[in-house]
C-alpha cells in the first residue's frame, strides 16, 4: 500500500522461533516483557491514561535494522509504552500503531478517543504503543524545528506556498544529511518490516490504495456529494438552505479576490492577514477532514461571510507560521509516490474540484528537495496475505476513503469491512459509539467469528455560526 493506516491494531506473538531474523531482536524482547522480565533500560513510569486512571506503564525501546533487506549492521530504535493488562495475562499483546504515515504511538495514549478500546483491551491483554520509525519519542526522530515564513499580507499564492515548502525540504534534508540520516530508510515498507514478523492478526481504520494516495481533491467532491444526500434526509436538520455542495461554492465564491482581515496579537500590535481562496478552502474542510466534525460544516460556511474575521485571521496566521515537524510523513508519501497516471488524474480533476489544487500535494520539486527515489511499480502490486484483517473505514472519508479499503481487501484471503455511514476518518471511533462495531472488533482479537457489514453513525449537523451581512 502506498499509504498507510490511520490506526492499526495489532495482536502479536509472544515467542516464534521461525521468525525472520531481521526482526528477531522485536520479537524477544516483547516476549520478555509479557512477564514484565525487560530489558536493563526499560523504566517503569506512572502514566494516566485516557479514563483519568493511573498504571505502571513500561518505556522502553526497541532496535530494529536500518534496511531490512541489506546486510548492513546498521540500526535504530524504536520508543514504546506498554500498558499492562488489569491483572496478569498470557494473552498475546496489542501493539498499536499511529498513522499518517508518521504520526507517534506513545503520543496517542493521551488520545481521550482510544479510551473505551484501551479500557476492554486492557481486560484481557497488555497493549503496546509503539512508535514508528522516524516519529515520536524515537532517537532517530525526523523532525526538523524549521518553521514556514509565508507573508500575511499580501497573501501569498499557490506558487509562493510550494516554493516556500520546497525551500524548507530542502533546508530539512540538508540538516538531516549532515546528521547521517538515511532518509531512503524511512518509509512504509520498512516500517512494515519492522514488525512484520509478529503480526497474527491485524485491525485497520483507514486504509489508503496502491494508486489513490494524494487524491484528496477528487475524494472530497465524492464525499461533499454523500453530504448532500443526508442533508436532504430531514432528519439531519441541515441548517442551510443550499446543500452542502452549493453552500461550500458559494462561501468559497466571496474569495476570488484576497479579503484584508486584522487581529491583535498578544502584545497588543494590530496584524492584517489577507484571507484567500485557498485559506477559505483550508478553513472549511480543515478540521473537518478528520471525520469527527462533518456536522461543523455549516458553521463554517457561515463563519467566512462574516465581516469580522478576526478570528480567522489570527488562525490562518498561524498556518502560514507554522512549525515544520512533519518530515517523515513527507518522506514517506516521496517515497511511496504516484503513477503518472494518477498524478495525471489528480491535475485534471483538480481544475474543476471545488477545492481546486489547494490540496494536492506539490510533486515534484518537494520530492527532488529531499533526494528520495520513488517505490518501483511492483510496489503497487495488490497486498496478499493470509493474515486475518478486520477493516474499519467510514463512508464520508476524504483521507483513505472506504473504496480503498475495499480494494485493498479483496486481496486477502482473511479479510472483513466494516463501513460506516456517516463518519469520516476517524472511523476507530466507531468502536465507542456503535455498540454491534464494539462486540466486533473484541470478537476479532480473541478468535471469535465476525463478518463485514454496514453500519450507520447518528450525527446531527451543529446550528450554523452568527451570520453577518458582511462581505
Amino acid at each position: 500500500m502506498s499509504g498507510g493506516p490511520t490506526h492499526s491494531l495489532m495482536r502479536v506473538k509472544l515467542a516464534d522461533l521461525t521468525i525472520k531474523k531481521h526482526v528477531v531482536a522485536f520479537a524477544s524482547i516483547v516476549a520478555a516483557m509479557s512477564s514484565l522480565s525487560v530489558a536493563s533500560l526499560a523504566i517503569e513510569r506512572v502514566t494516566e491514561l485516557p479514563d483519568g486512571t493511573t498504571v505502571e506503564a513500561i518505556y522502553d525501546y526497541v532496535t530494529v535494522p536500518l534496511r531490512h533487506n541489506d546486510d548492513t549492521e546498521e540500526t535504530l530504535q524504536l520508543s514504546y509504552i506498554r500498558v499492562p493488562a488489569e491483572t496478569p495475562s498470557t494473552l498475546p499483546p496489542v501493539i498499536y500503531l499511529a498513522g499518517g504515515p508518521g504520526d507517534s504511538g506513545t503520543a496517542a495514549l493521551a488520545d481521550d478517543h482510544l479510551g473505551a478500546l484501551l479500557d476492554d483491551l486492557r481486560k484481557t491483554r497488555d497493549v503496546i504503543f509503539l512508535d514508528q520509525r522516524g516519529t515520536g519519542e524515537t532517537p532517530s526522530s525526523l523532525d526538523c524545528f524549521l518553521h514556514l515564513q509565508l507573508p500575511l499580507a499580501p497573501a501569498p499564492d499557490i506558487h509562493d506556498r510550494y516554493r516556500a515548502n520546497e525551500a524548507l525540504s530542502r533546508q530539512c534534508a540538508y540538516w538531516l544529511k549532515t546528521s547521517e540520516v538515511d532518509l531512503a530508510a524511512y518509509n512504509v515498507v520498512e516500517s512494515a518490516d519492522d514488525i512484520a514478523a509478529l503480526v497474527e492478526r491485524a485491525l485497520l481504520a483507514g486504509v489508503v490504495g496502491p494508486n489513490d494516495s494524494f487524491a484528496e481533491p477528487m475524494q472530497l467532491d465524492t464525499v461533499l456529494e454523500r453530504l448532500d444526500r443526508l442533508a436532504r434526509d430531514p432528519s439531519m436538520e441541515w441548517p442551510l438552505d443550499a446543500l452542502p455542495t452549493t453552500a461550500v461554492a458559494e462561501a468559497l465564491a466571496h474569495y476570488k479576490t484576497p479579503r484584508r482581515a486584522s487581529f491583535q496579537d498578544e502584545f497588543g500590535r494590530q496584524i492584517d492577514v489577507d484571507i484567500t481562496r485557498d485559506d477559505a478552502v483550508r478553513v472549511l474542510f480543515d478540521d473537518v477532514a478528520d471525520g469527527l466534525h462533518w456536522s461543523r460544516l455549516a458553521s463554517h460556511i457561515t463563519a467566512l461571510g462574516n465581516s469580522d474575521l478576526s478570528d480567522l485571521a489570527e488562525r490562518i496566521s498561524h498556518w502560514r507560521k507554522a512549525y515544520a515537524n512533519a518530515s517523515v510523513k513527507v518522506s514517506n508519501r516521496c517515497k511511496s509516490f504516484a503513477t503518472h497516471q494518477t498524478l495525471s488524474a489528480i491535475e485534471a480533476h483538480s481544475k474543476r474540484s471545488i477545492a481546486g489544487n489547494f490540496l494536492v500535494f506539490p510533486f515534484p520539486a518537494i520530492c527532488d528537495a529531499w533526494g528520495i527515489r520513488p517505490f518501483s511499480d511492483g510496489h503497487r502490486e495488490p497486498v496478499q496475505s493470509h493474515l486475518p484483517v478486520l477493516m474499519i473505514a467510514g463512508n464520508l472519508d476524504a483521507v483513505t476513503p472506504i473504496e480503498d479499503a475495499k480494494r485493498v481487501a479483496s486481496s486477502l484471503t482473511d479479510a472483513v469491512v466494516l463501513e460506516i455511514q456517516g463518519m469520516g476518518h476517524q472511523a476507530i471511533n466507531a468502536y465507542e459509539s456503535i455498540v454491534p462495531v464494539r462486540d466486533m472488533v473484541l470478537a476479532f482479537f480473541n478468535d471469535d467469528p465476525v463478518h463485514s457489514g454496514t453500519y450507520r453513525y447518528d450525527f446531527t449537523f451543529e446550528p450554523m455560526a452568527n451570520q453577518d451581512d458582511g462581505r
